[in-house]
């Protein structure tokens, strides 16, 4: 919630730790009391003396006690306010039964003579000396950092991709689908003598299908991997036939134009391709494991293989051990075939329906994940869709990967790695190329991520680039943008992680000031008026690369300018000062001091916040607290602010100084600040003579003019 607090008699509102102008008249939130702008004069001193315990009451305990209710997160604090509105009715029985000196007039008139001959003992047009946040790397360091564009980047890459209408199966039918050819495909002509065999049983057992957890949907991807293998990592030229058959079955035969040798359809660890990082297969086993699972639960008898001048033909035969069924195998020599095929029957429509599904789960040139991305190199490709929760793609070698046990696992991005990552890179786990075909995590696309930027994968001018195809995922704050798009902003993570660690040092020149990098230094509430100002708050390892932090940023805002004080303006810091004098022996819990006695003298500096040298982040700023190193240095506070009543600017102080312990957001400033009123309330009721010398106080304050 936005509104923390409300003081009654200027209508200000505390907003993330700064008093804000609003409307004078509001009613608090839970409270039955209205608070309007008052100056009314009462005509005897207890009267006034009773209206400034009702300032006090209501100003400090709506000071302390929205802060905390009008966070949802400090729910738990709402007994404490409670608390504090009942000490505010006993402060207020004994403001009104206070016997008031003869002398009191002589009080208040001594105390206006000393402020007119004192003087601060500070410097008020000199600010604070706070140490600086140093920027880690700026541009004028380093000439061959390298100046990111402020707009997006596209390529035409693909740009004449068709649309392909897949014809839809109909199982009465016969189906027939060819992929159009392009320059892509390359064609490889392995042939190598071999020896036909009989059959010839494995020791792979049929139950051995039970150890792969392998729906319709990653079984046929493994069945077309081999065909997109084998036209060099594109489906361009593959076909794919479908035919009803008499008994109630369907025909599959899918086909290619490569020819390879028998021993890759045979042999388990016998692959082509494990040397070939672009490559989706590696051992050659999910050729096999595919053929297990087609006669084990597709309902296949046999499964045919066919390339050059060599039919392998897979089934089941009798093990003759405890009437366990194998996998068994015949090689023969076949008319010779300028190409590949895979052929079997299967009662099963929907594993049809899942082979035909699996069309744009492979790179081919019309695959429309594939057309006009952001950012294309012979390692990487992004493209940026226009829905940022439409569903995107991840693939790997040219293979979608599923993400969280899901297909279309990204949002708002798809993304295209051109190799097989390595299991592991300088001991971080990154991928598992197991037969499983495990799903991956954000986890493991953040170290993919990361393994890419390192500089041996990818040029600091092509990292730079992919990072800002990226641009709508670098933020990291609010905590919606972290959890939204997770996938691509896990990989974007991992990209920004892998460009800091780079042993070339890159260093970008980020030419648009809105985004700066974020710090666990700034609090949320400081975060919060920055992000409502229109910046854009980023991962903080992007300050390492060149993007300004948004400590920096605080730090020149924070920068005020002072302003002389006038005469009036000097003595009401003076009994700002004084009262807190007054309360120093109160402000303990348990004997320990809630502040030290430097922190209960601060510095107080007069700004215009109307000014037009002031940042637009704090252009409703009515006071700011001056914090380093969790000790409260003073604070800031607006020059028509100070003209408020005594009560409200006192309660500000009191909130100025208490933010040494947190911003407005964490638990231990609402509690700290509690504690603080607390304290004061407490006393006030209970010592007539604070009261007293309180009240001489704001007499003095409504004397200045």
């Amino acid at each position: 919630m936005e509104i923390n607090s409300i003081n009654n008699a200027t209508g200000n509102v505390v907003i993330f730790g700064k008093l804000k102008n609003y409307p004078k008249t509001a009613t608090m939130q839970n409270d039955s009391i209205e608070l309007e702008s008052t100056k009314s004069k009462k005509s005897t001193f207890k009267d006034k003396l009773k209206l400034f315990g009702e300032k006090v009451k209501i100003g400090l305990a709506a000071l302390a006690g929205a802060v905390i209710s009008g966070l949802t997160v400090f729910a738990v604090m709402n007994t404490k306010v409670q608390k504090e509105k009942v000490k505010t009715e006993q402060l207020k029985q004994a403001l009104d039964n206070v016997v008031l000196p003869e002398d009191f007039n002589d009080k208040v008139e001594s105390k206006i003579t000393e402020l007119s001959s004192k003087e601060l003992e500070y410097d008020p047009m000199k600010r604070v000396n706070i140490s600086q946040t140093e920027e880690i790397y700026r541009q004028d360091d380093n000439e061959d950092a390298i100046t990111m564009p402020l707009e997006r980047e596209h390529t035409n890459n693909r740009a004449d991709a068709k649309v392909l209408n897949y014809p839809k199966f109909d199982a009465k039918k016969p189906y027939h689908f060819e992929f159009p050819t392009s320059s892509e495909i390359k064609i490889t002509k392995n042939e190598k003598n071999f020896t036909p065999q009989p059959l010839t049983k494995t020791t792979i057992s049929e139950s051995y299908a039970d150890s792969l957890q392998w729906n319709d949907d990653k079984i046929a991807r493994d069945l077309m991997q081999n065909f997109f293998d084998g036209h060099g990592q594109t489906l361009d030229g593959v076909a794919i036939d479908v035919n009803p058959t008499k008994d109630g079955k369907h025909k599959v035969r899918i086909s290619g134009k490569s020819i390879y040798s028998a021993d890759k359809a045979i042999l388990l660890g016998e692959s082509s391709k494990k040397d070939d990082l672009k490559a989706a297969g590696c051992y050659g086993e999910g050729l096999k494991m595919v053929v297990l699972k087609l006669l084990r639960e597709k309902g296949a008898d046999n499964v045919s293989i066919t390339s050059g001048d060599w039919n392998v033909n897979w089934s089941f035969a009798d093990s003759g051990i405890n009437d366990k069924k194998v996998l068994a195998y015949e090689l023969k020599e076949t008319e010779h075939v300028d190409g590949n095929y895979i052929e079997f029957e299967t009662d099963n429509n929907d594993f049809i329906e899942a082979i035909l599904n699996s069309y744009d789960k492979f790179y081919h040139y019309n695959n429309p994940a594939f057309k006009c991305p952001d950012f294309e190199n012979d390692k990487l490709g992004i493209k940026i869709l226009n829905d940022d929760k439409a569903p995107a793609k991840l693939f790997i070698a040219g293979q979608e990967f599923e993400i969280d046990g899901k297909y279309n696992g990204l949002q708002g991005a798809h993304i295209f790695i051109k190799e097989r990552p390595p299991i592991k890179d300088n001991g971080e786990y990154i991928f598992d190329p197991s037969r499983d075909r495990t799903s991956l995590t954000s986890d493991n696309i953040e170290s993919i991520g990361k393994w890419l930027a390192s500089e041996k994968e990818i040029s600091k001018e092509d990292c730079t680039k992919a990072l800002h195809s990226l641009i709508d995922y670098w933020e990291s704050y609010p905590m919606f943008k972290m959890d939204h798009n997770g996938p691509v902003r896990s990989f974007t993570n991992g990209l920004i992680k892998g460009a800091y660690y780079r042993g070339d040092k890159l260093r970008i020149d980020f030419p648009d000031e809105k985004y700066v990098a974020d710090s666990i230094r700034v609090s949320h509430e400081l975060k919060d008026e920055y992000y409502n100002a229109g910046y854009k708050i980023c991962h903080p390892f992007l300050e390492y690369l060149g993007m300004k932090s948004i400590e920096t940023l605080v730090d020149k805002s924070r920068q005020h300018t002072p302003l002389q004080p006038t005469e009036a303006e000097k003595n009401k810091i003076l009994i700002l000062k004084d009262a807190l004098k007054i309360l120093a022996p109160l402000l303990k819990v348990k004997d320990q001091p809630l502040f030290t006695e430097e922190e209960l003298s601060p510095t107080i500096l007069i700004f215009d916040k109307d000014s037009p040298e002031e940042s637009e982040v704090y252009k409703d700023t009515m006071a700011e607290a001056i914090i380093e190193s969790r000790q409260s240095l003073g604070f800031w506070i607006d020059k028509t602010y100070l003209k408020s009543n005594f009560a409200d600017v006192l309660g500000t102080t009191l909130h100025e100084l208490t933010h040494k312990y947190g911003g407005d957001d964490s638990s231990i400033f609402s509690y700290k600040l509690t504690d603080v009123l607390q304290k004061v309330l407490e006393n006030i009721t209970n010592n007539p003579n604070i009261a007293m010398q309180l009240r001489v106080l704001e007499e003095a304050w409504n004397a200045q003019t």
